[in-house]
C-alpha cells in the first residue's frame, strides 16, 4: 500500500535529523562571497507543509491508543499523518489526492523525491502527482534532476514539437531512459498542444553533463550584443568546449591533474556575460554560463554540496524566469527540507528563503499494514 504524508516540516524532517550524526565539512573549491543558493533555503515550507510517500504504510491516521504503542516519535508521527493513496495509474481519478491540495495552497516550488532512481511505481505515482500539480493545483513547470542543456531541449519539445521524446531521452542521463520518463513528457506535449496558451515548461537542474548547446548559446547572445568581446569570450570556450559527446569530455577533464585553469575560463566567461548590458536574452545567456561554471566546479572534486547549490540557483531561476509555479523532481536527497546530512558548502552566502515551498520524498518500508 502506498501512503499520502502530510505535515508541518518541523515534524519528521527535524526528527530524522535529531537521529543523523553530521560528518566534518568536505573542502570544495567554490569562489569568495558565493551567490548560490542552498537546497534547504530553498525547499522549504514556507506557509506549506512536507509530503511523503511510502510504498508500504499505514491506510488511516493511526488511533490514539495505537501512537501510544509506538514508542520511538518517526514512526508516530507518520502514522498521524498518513493518508492512504488508491493508485498509481498516473490517469487514475485525483480524488485521495485531495490532502495535498492544502498543503500547497501558497507554495510555489514542490519538491518529489524518489528514494531510488528506476523505480517503477515511484515514477508512475510521480507522474500521476505532477497531473494533480499542473490540472488541479496550476503549476507550469517541472524542473528535473537532469542536465541543464537537455532540459532546454526537452523544452522546445514540449513547446514547439521540435525533436522526437525517444531520441531526447536516449543521450538523457541514465535514471531517465525509460518508459514512465517518456509516457510523463508525452502527456505534457499533449497536455501543451491542448492548451497552448498557457503551456507546462520544463528545464534540467542538473550540471554533471553540460554539452555543448550551452557554449552555443553563449557565444551567439555574445555575438548580437557585443561582438567585439567575442574573441575575449572565444580565447575561453575554445579551451574547455566539449569537442564531441560529453561522456568523453568529463573523462578528460577528471584525469587533469590541475583542474584550476579550466574552472578560471569558465567562471572569466560568465564574469564577461554578466558585464553586458542588462537584456531579456542575457538572463537566460547567464544561466548558460553559470551551468558550465558549475559542471567545472563539480567534476573538480564530486562534492554533492556543489550540485545542490548548482541545482537549488536553477530551479530559483526557473521559476523567476517563466513566472509559474514549480515541480523540482529529483531524488530524495536532492530535494528533502532539512539540514545537509553528510556535506555542507562552506562561504556560501546566508541563507534566505527564495520561495513558499513543499518537499515530497518517496521511501520503501516493512511492517505492519493497518487496514479500516
Amino acid at each position: 500500500m502506498i501512503a499520502l504524508v502530510t505535515g508541518g516540516t518541523a515534524g519528521i524532517g527535524r526528527e530524522i535529523a535529531a537521529k543523523t550524526s553530521v560528518p566534518a565539512e568536505m573542502s570544495v573549491p567554490t569562489e569568495p562571497n558565493s551567490r548560490g543558493t542552498s537546497r534547504r533555503s530553498l525547499l522549504r515550507a514556507v506557509g506549506g507543509g512536507a509530503l511523503g510517500l511510502g510504498v508500504a504504510g499505514v491506510s488511516r491516521p493511526a488511533s490514539a491508543a495505537e501512537q501510544t504503542a509506538m514508542p520511538d516519535p518517526v514512526p508516530r508521527w507518520i502514522s498521524s499523518h498518513a493518508h492512504g493513496i488508491a493508485s498509481t495509474v498516473p490517469d487514475a481519478a485525483p480524488v485521495d489526492l485531495e490532502p495535498l491540495r492544502t498543503m500547497i495552497d501558497n507554495v510555489a516550488v514542490v519538491g518529489l523525491g524518489e528514494s531510488t532512481h528506476g523505480a517503477h511505481e515511484q515514477l508512475r505515482l510521480k507522474h500521476r502527482l505532477v497531473r494533480f500539480l499542473v490540472e488541479e493545483a496550476g503549476f507550469r513547470s517541472v524542473v528535473l534532476e537532469e542536465d541543464w542543456t537537455k532540459g532546454i531541449q526537452i523544452d522546445e519539445f514540449l513547446r514547439l514539437g521540435r525533436g522526437n521524446p525517444r531520441d531526447l531521452l536516449a543521450d538523457a542521463g541514465t535514471p531517465w531512459q525509460c518508459r514512465e520518463i517518456l509516457d510523463l513528457l508525452v502527456w505534457m506535449r499533449e497536455y501543451n498542444e491542448r492548451h497552448p496558451t498557457d503551456p507546462v515548461r520544463f528545464a534540467g537542474a542538473d550540471v554533471v553533463s553540460v554539452r555543448a548547446l550551452a557554449y552555443d548559446a553563449v557565444t551567439d547572445h555574445v555575438a548580437r550584443r557585443a561582438r567585439r568581446r567575442l574573441a575575449d569570450l572565444s580565447a575561453h570556450y575554445d579551451v574547455i568546449r566539449p569537442a564531441g559527446a560529453i561522456g568523453p569530455h568529463v573523462a578528460w577533464y577528471r584525469g587533469q591533474p590541475d583542474k584550476k585553469p579550466y574552472i578560471d575560463h569558465a567562471r572569466a566567461a560568465r564574469d564577461l556575460v554578466a558585464s553586458l548590458p542588462a537584456d531579456p536574452g542575457r538572463r537566460l545567456a547567464l544561466r548558460h554560463a553559470e551551468a558550465i561554471v558549475g559542471f567545472y566546479e563539480y567534476h573538480a572534486t564530486s562534492a554533492v554540496a556543489v550540485r545542490d547549490r548548482y541545482m537549488a540557483d536553477t530551479v530559483a531561476f526557473w521559476r523567476e524566469y517563466t513566472g509559474g509555479r514549480s515541480i523540482y523532481w529529483a531524488s530524495n536527497v536532492h530535494s528533502a527540507i532539512g539540514d545537509p546530512l553528510t556535506i555542507s558548502f562552506p562561504r556560501s552566502r546566508p541563507r534566505r528563503r527564495r520561495a513558499p515551498a513543499a518537499s515530497c520524498g518517496a521511501a520503501t518500508a516493512i511492517g505492519t499494514c493497518r487496514s479500516p
